[in-house]
C-alpha cells in the first residue's frame, strides 16, 4: 500500500487491496495520515536485523524497547542510529505515522537510553547497536534525563466526550505519580514535599507543581556543584507524549474542527500543552519534548497552547525511523527461509500485497513497509504456515 497526499487519501497501489480498502475506508479518508508516494529509485539500506541468540520469534505486539532486548530469540531491528539525529534535531518534534508502524517501540527505546535510572542497563541494551558508535565518538550521551512518559493511546475512548476526558486526566495523573515514585530518591526530600500536593481533579495544576519542583531541585544540585551526585549531569526532563492526539480525533470533526474548540475536553488539553509550553522556559524544567502521532491537527495554532513543535515527518533523515526496509525484510527471510529461492518468493509476495510507504516531500527516499504487517508475514514464515496479508 502507497499513500498520497492529495486530498489527504490514502491510496492502495496493490490491485489485491484497492477493493478492499475502498470498502473498509469509504469516508473516514480525511483522517489517514499526511504521507507521501513515489517511485522506490534510492539505494537499499544494510538489513538492521539483530538478535540475543539464535532467531526464534518476531516481537508482534511488543513495543517495550528493554523485553525485546533480553528476551533470547526475539528479534529486533536497530533503530537506534537515530537517536543521536534526534538528539541533534529541534528541542520540540513531532513524529507522525500510520498506526502499527513501530512509533511506540521508537518512544520506549528513547526512555532507556535518555533516562538516568538506566544508566546502567546501558551496556546491556546498547553497547551492540548502531548508538553505541555515537555514544564512543560523543556525539550523544546515555543517561542524562528524567523522562516523563504519557501514553495518550490508553484513555478509554469509547465513553461519552467528558467521561473519556476522565479517563485521560487519571493517565496523566498516573504518569505524574510514576515520575514521581522513580525520580523522588534522586531529587531529594524538597521535590518529594512539593509533589505530595498533587489534587487528583487537576492533573493540569499537578504537572505545573512536578516540572517547578524538578527545575528547584535539579538546580540545587548543580548550584552545590557535587559531581558525584548521579543528576548532577542531568539537563532536566525529557517529555515523552506516544499518540498525543488519540483522544482528540475520537471526538474531533475533520470537516469541522471549530466544533471541538467549546468542549471542556479542548479547553483541559489547551491547559495542558499550555503548562508544556511554559515548562520549557525554566532552566531545568522540560528540555526536551518527542510527540509521536497519526496527524497534526491537535498542535496548530488554533487547536492548542503549545505551537512551537516542528513536523518532522516528512523529513529525509526520519524516513526509516519506523517501519521495516526492504533490506530488513531480506535480512529476516534470509535468517528464516531454507534457500534463496523461497527467500525471493516471499519478498516479491510481500511486496506485492503490502507494498512499501515513501515518507517524504522533499526527494525520494528509501521505502518502508507497515512494521506489523510485515513482522506478521515474517512471523507465519518463521512457523512454517501459510502468511496471511492483513492490512494495517
Amino acid at each position: 500500500m502507497r499513500i498520497s497526499l492529495h486530498g489527504l487519501r490514502v491510496i492502495p497501489t496493490s490491485p489485491s487491496l484497492r477493493a478492499f480498502f475502498h470498502k473498509r475506508y469509504h469516508g473516514r479518508i480525511q483522517q489517514a495520515a499526511l504521507v507521501v508516494s513515489r517511485t522506490y529509485s534510492t539505494a537499499p539500506s544494510s538489513s538492521k536485523l539483530v538478535v540475543l541468540g539464535e532467531l526464534d520469534k518476531f516481537p508482534l505486539g511488543v513495543s517495550n524497547f528493554r523485553k525485546i532486548r533480553e528476551f533470547p530469540g526475539l528479534a529486533y531491528f536497530d533503530k537506534t542510529s537515530y537517536i543521536p539525529v534526534i538528539a541533534r534535531g529541534p528541542p520540540v518534534q513531532l513524529f507522525c505515522r500510520p498506526r502499527r508502524f513501530g512509533k511506540s517501540l521508537t518512544i520506549s527505546m528513547l526512555q532507556y537510553f535518555h533516562g538516568v535510572e538506566f544508566r546502567k542497563k546501558y551496556d546491556q541494551l546498547f553497547t551492540d547497536l548502531d548508538v553505541n558508535r555515537a555514544v564512543k565518538d560523543g556525539k550523544v550521551m546515555p543517561g542524562q534525563y528524567l523522562v516523563l512518559n504519557f501514553d495518550f493511546s490508553c484513555t478509554d475512548r469509547s465513553l461519552p466526550i467528558e467521561n473519556a476526558m476522565q479517563s485521560l486526566a487519571q493517565e496523566i495523573n498516573d504518569t505524574l505519580l510514576d515520575f514521581r515514585l522513580t525520580y523522588a530518591d534522586y531529587l531529594g526530600e524538597s521535590f518529594a514535599l512539593e509533589t505530595s500536593r498533587f489534587i487528583d481533579s487537576n492533573p493540569v495544576r499537578n504537572l505545573r507543581i512536578l516540572i517547578a519542583a524538578v527545575d528547584r531541585a535539579l538546580g540545587n544540585i548543580h548550584d552545590k556543584g557535587d559531581k558525584n551526585n548521579p543528576l548532577f549531569g542531568v539537563k532536566g526532563i525529557y517529555l515523552l507524549v506516544d499518540e498525543y492526539n488519540s483522544y482528540a480525533n475520537e471526538f474531533m470533526d475533520p470537516h469541522n474542527p471549530r466544533s471541538w474548540f467549546d468542549t471542556t475536553a479542548a479547553s483541559f488539553l489547551k491547559g495542558f500543552w499550555s503548562v508544556v509550553k511554559a515548562g520549557k522556559k525554566s532552566y531545568y524544567g522540560i528540555d526536551r519534548v518527542y510527540l509521536t502521532g497519526v496527524i497534526p491537527l491537535l498542535l496548530s495554532n488554533i487547536t492548542s497552547g503549545f505551537n512551537e513543535q516542528e513536523n518532522l515527518s516528512f523529513s529525509p533523515q526520519y524516513s526509516t525511523i519506523c517501519g521495516l526496509t526492504q533490506s530488513d525484510v531480506l535480512g529476516a527471510l534470509k535468517a528464516i527461509c531454507n534457500d534463496e529461492k523461497e527467500v525471493q518468493e516471499h519478498l516479491e509476495e510481500l511486496k506485492f500485497y503490502a507494498n512499501s510507504y515513501h515518507f517524504c516531500d522533499e526527494r525520494i527516499v528509501e521505502p518502508v513497509f507497515n512494521t506489523h504487517s510485515a513482522l506478521l508475514y515474517l512471523q507465519a514464515v518463521k512457523l512454517q504456515e501459510r502468511p496471511q496479508i492483513e492490512d494495517p
